[in-house]
């Protein structure tokens, strides 16, 4: 013991990321493979914005200067403490995971592996459904290529001895986010019948990615201390508990600079593609961005300078597409914003002629409504300039409605209202403001998804 009470171990040994490439290729033989575990900082939860803008609200701790993990952390103190019940903690998950259509080249690239024979069992605590979009991505379905299973599946452990799918199971034990699962501020503990399975599973040779403390603590009642290889990969050194299990284990820990889970990957795919024949046969076919992420128009948001606040947390939320414009990395790469006070002063004339010329490159438009923005210049000239070039360039205009000090606009019927001119935002709290910016972006997102 330390002078200060706690419990002294020893560090456990570390392993370099060509190791375990050179290990996983010589374990490709069904039987000797090892199963994945997936922690909570692979999700999509993890590193979301959206989701840490919303939880740093009821937190009493500044998110300014915190890492991500520190966020994470927060988040689920936050969530698990009595702010939130149940059905608004199902709410949050519900916004934050319909966000979730950008594409990470990092899941494609784990894909890329699991074809090539690397795993066949994968172990995840998210319930977000990434995982299985890479696959739909790759051309690859349900479930003849790949199977998922909950802990809500029945007879868990009779379907795990069924005949298996092409490539690999994937068991999501806190269940799924569309259907039905367990997580932070609901009941952690897992069903005996699960954890039968899990354990059978746990005690081969395990390759543990991105394990979160808290997120995934409910894991530790499972993990066998006795057993095969344990490998761990994160960002961070493990914490005393799984320190103390890799040391029985004869465990093994990938050093912090090539533990995130999009640098580890990236980097094992390219040790280890050359080597395999199957991903020899693949090798001209990295992973390669959606169709959707090849859009080439813009979204245009038009406000008043004195809605200001309201832009720039409408932008916290529409940074999230940016993954959908090839080669997109600031937000003005695709977004247009067009304070439309600037052209009050001009010409009548000129009224309307450069928001014709922003709606020129935009595929959307999202319009702030107020009562500075329905000002009589703005009404009368460059509203229905904007609304002639939507119908003319087949363009979809949003709206949604701050204050409640204008009267309905006829212009206003052109576009599609996120909520009604009796519920503005200025009379919502944090939370129901969250949900219509949420609800925008999902839209938005789907409509740029579409294929012309």
């Amino acid at each position: 013991m330390k002078e200060d009470g706690t419990q002294m171990y020893m560090s456990p040994a570390k392993i370099t990321i060509e190791e375990i490439s050179r290990e996983l290729k010589t374990r490709r033989t069904p039987g000797r493979r090892m199963v994945l575990v997936l922690g909570a900082r692979t999700g999509g939860l993890f590193g979301n914005e959206n989701f840490y803008q919303l939880m740093k609200d009821y937190s009493l701790v500044s998110f300014d200067g915190l890492t991500d993990n520190e966020k994470f952390k927060e988040c689920y103190k936050v969530l698990n403490s009595q702010i939130f019940d149940e059905k608004s903690i199902d709410k949050i998950f519900t916004m934050t995971l319909r966000t979730l259509y950008y594409y990470r080249e990092e899941d494609e690239y784990l894909v890329s592996l699991i074809e090539a024979g690397i795993f066949d069992v994968i172990i995840t605590t998210n319930i977000d459904d990434l995982l299985e979009e890479a696959f739909t991505s790759r051309g690859l379905k349900a479930p003849q290529d790949y199977k998922v299973l909950t802990y809500s599946t029945q007879d868990i452990a009779k379907r795990m001895q069924r005949k298996p799918p092409k490539y690999c199971r994937i068991i999501k034990v806190f269940g799924d986010g569309k259907s039905q699962y367990k997580a932070v501020g609901k009941e952690l503990d897992l069903e005996q019948q699960l954890k039968d399975v899990l354990v059978s599973q746990l005690q081969g040779d395990v390759l543990l990615v991105g394990y979160d403390p808290l997120w995934d603590k409910p894991m530790e009642q499972i993990f066998p201390e006795t057993g095969g290889q344990l490998w761990y990969v994160n960002e961070e050194p493990p914490n005393t508990y799984l320190a103390q299990l890799l040391n029985k284990r004869d465990g093994r820990y990938l050093e912090a600079q090539w533990g995130s889970y999009a640098r580890f990957w990236k980097i094992l795919f390219d040790l280890t593609r050359y080597d395999l024949q199957r991903l020899e046969d693949t090798a001209s076919r990295r992973p390669s961005f959606h169709a959707a992420s090849l859009i080439e128009k813009k979204i245009c948001v038009v406000y008043s300078r004195k809605n200001e606040i309201y832009m720039k947390r409408l932008l916290v939320h529409l940074k999230g597409l940016l993954h959908l414009r090839k080669g997109a990395k600031r937000e003005d790469d695709l977004i247009i914003k067009w304070p439309v006070t600037r052209l009050a002063s001009k010409s009548k004339k000129k009224h309307g002629e450069g928001i014709k010329e922003a709606l020129a490159s935009s595929k959307v438009a999202i319009l702030l409504v107020s009562a500075d923005f329905l000002k009589p210049d703005i009404r009368d000239h460059e509203l229905p300039a904007l609304v002639q070039a939507a119908e003319e360039r087949n363009i979809e205009i949003y709206s949604v409605i701050l204050d409640s000090g204008h009267v309905k606009d006829p212009l206003l019927t052109q576009s599609r209202a996120m909520n009604a001119p009796e519920e503005p935002l200025e009379n919502m709290n944090p939370y129901e403001q969250e949900v219509v910016w949420h609800d925008l972006t999902d839209r938005i997102c789907q409509l740029l998804m579409k294929r012309k």
